[in-house]
């Protein structure tokens, strides 16, 4: 559902008036996020998926 344009532009606004170590700091935090539910969903589709982060982690 898409949100009403008031909304995108306030949001827009927000994250314009990020410094930018703060623009930085929010797009590290949502890759390590992506990067933990990618994990989750190939632990639940059966297909494991190994990077540097998850390789020495057992999960027997």
């Amino acid at each position: 559902m898409k949100k009403p344009a008031a909304t995108r532009q306030k949001e827009k606004t927000e994250i314009e008036q990020l410094s930018q170590a703060e623009g930085v700091e929010m797009v590290l935090g949502l890759q390590k996020i992506i990067e933990e539910l990618q994990e989750k969903l190939a632990i639940a589709t059966g297909k494991s998926r190994t990077t540097s982060q998850t390789s020495s982690i057992d999960i027997s």
